[in-house]
């Protein structure tokens, strides 16, 4: 059986199914997926590429970087 590994963003860092492509201020989170990995029958065959960093900074499926957006300030127009 085939497995998609496909990591949440925000979860642990997982290097027995994940590879980091990039590490940003040391952090051990996902926070962006740049390449999907697959597994048959458990074993994995080629790791998710992974980004890594603190929990709270991590892009979204639509680019959003949640690193950037204060949620108690308004946004004006540089932030949309």
């Amino acid at each position: 059986q085939v497995e998609c590994i496909n990591p949440a963003l925000g979860t642990p860092f997982d290097p027995s199914r994940q590879e980091a492509l990039r590490s940003e201020f040391g952090g051990e989170f996902v926070t962006e997926v740049l390449e999907f990995g697959y597994a048959i029958n458990g074993r994995v065959l080629y790791p998710a590429r992974v980004a890594v960093g603190q929990q709270a900074d991590f892009v979204d499926d639509v680019g959003i970087s949640h690193s950037s957006i204060d949620l108690d300030k308004p946004p004006d127009n540089g932030d949309v």
